[in-house]
């Protein structure tokens, strides 16, 4: 779905013949069996309504990192920056969207093109290096910052674009999850160890409304559940996370309906549901609540814990959203949801970019009660107000 700048809307046009064989619109980008894996799931609690400086604000705890051509070009310095100016936020989570695209890997990869050689081994813990600033690629940065300042990191293995255009196709699917497979194992043996490392998170996106009938019900239940069959052997216990989106074509309670059914048995633990404000889909704070309210029943009858994946830019401009409208957002999901994330903080709020993103920065900064960042400041962790994760 949401991939930054520059890259395509996919639109189906709906055809409402037989039930609804209809709409996917794709936005630029990304538990089910109510068995609790593993100490590193975010802990929900009070998330949602505690706050870094104000008691009782609705907050963010984290964000997807979207790695491409341009962060991966930044220098270390950059993302120590980066890495502090969440803290000071509260922020304590982070869903890295993907590791590995057909074109790209952002880690040492021996399968996929990589400007990294391949590691022959675990790449060592941070506090175990010789050299704590050595680096070896993006996604070795983001796991050592993280572990320095007490971030959880999801790992989202591979994406391909392929999918909005291909995701009914059994042989795509297949191969898809082979890849998958490939590079969970790769990331498990290179950062499996890391006490940054929290769980996974599955980078293909659903939409219900192209999906609602029988068979793609199954199709997607069965596809969630396999995914998780691969994380499972690999790590076991480790929690599974995705990210769907819905459009205004399907009513919600049929949205409901069938999310209770495909979440059911599914073994995904945490669902960050978009809420599409972001998006050219004509979804406002108000609808996007009602259709969190259909999924928080959805995901309480599958005994999954519910979050919002509240997006924090404006399509086709791909600017950063007005504070107001996101503050509006955050008022019409809180009610619903156990924690906010956010789409996506590198790109549309950092204040190492400076610009319209430094003063997002900055507005969401003063929500809090906070002072405004100042760049080039301490980047020694600790000291900050904690998050809810």
């Amino acid at each position: 779905m949401r991939q930054g700048p520059g890259f395509l809307v996919f639109l189906l046009a709906p055809t409402w013949t037989a039930l609804l064989s209809l709409l996917l619109v794709v936005v630029v980008a990304s538990a089910g069996s109510g068995v609790a894996r593993a100490a590193a799931a975010p802990d929900s609690g009070s998330a949602a309504t505690s706050s870094s400086g104000s008691a009782g604000l609705p907050r963010f705890c984290g964000t997807f990192l979207q790695l491409d051509a341009g962060n991966s070009a930044w220098s270390r310095e950059e993302w120590e920056q980066e890495f502090a100016s969440m803290q000071r936020l509260g922020m304590n989570l982070l869903i890295v969207q993907w590791a590995a695209t057909p074109s790209r890997a952002y880690y040492p990869s021996a399968i996929l093109p990589s400007a990294f050689p391949p590691a022959s081994v675990a790449i060592p813990p941070l506090n175990t290096r010789s050299d704590p600033d050595e680096s070896f690629s993006p996604l070795d940065t983001t796991m050592e910052l993280a572990e320095k300042y007490g971030f959880s990191v999801y790992l989202g293995p591979y994406m391909n674009d392929a999918w909005w255009k291909q995701y009914m196709r059994e042989e795509f699917i297949e191969q898809e999850l082979e890849m998958t497979e490939k590079v969970a194992s790769e990331l498990a043996r290179l950062y499996g160890h890391s006490p940054a490392f929290a769980g996974w998170y599955l980078p293909y996106e659903i939409n219900a409304t192209p999906l609602f009938t029988g068979a793609g019900r199954r199709r997607a239940a069965e596809l969630l559940r396999r995914a998780v069959n691969i994380f499972d052997r690999l790590t076991p216990g480790r929690p599974v996370a995705i990210s769907p989106f819905f459009d205004r074509w399907l009513p919600v309670g049929m949205f409901e309906s069938w999310w209770k059914e495909v979440l059911r048995d599914s073994g995904v633990d945490y669902v960050f549901l978009q809420d599409g404000v972001g998006t050219g889909r004509k979804i406002t704070p108000e609808l996007a609540g009602r259709y969190f309210e259909a999924m928080r029943r959805a995901t309480a009858a599958a005994g999954v814990k519910l979050w919002s994946d509240l997006e924090i830019f404006v399509e086709g401009a791909w600017t950063p959203a007005p504070w107001e409208r996101i503050a509006a957002q955050l008022r019409a999901e809180a009610p619903y949801v156990e924690g906010f994330v956010i789409f996506e903080y590198n790109h549309y709020m950092s204040p190492v970019r400076g610009g319209a993103a430094a003063e997002l920065y900055a507005a969401y900064a003063a929500y809090l009660g906070l002072a405004p960042w100042a760049p080039g400041g301490s980047t020694s962790p600790g000291g900050v107000q904690g998050g809810g994760v």
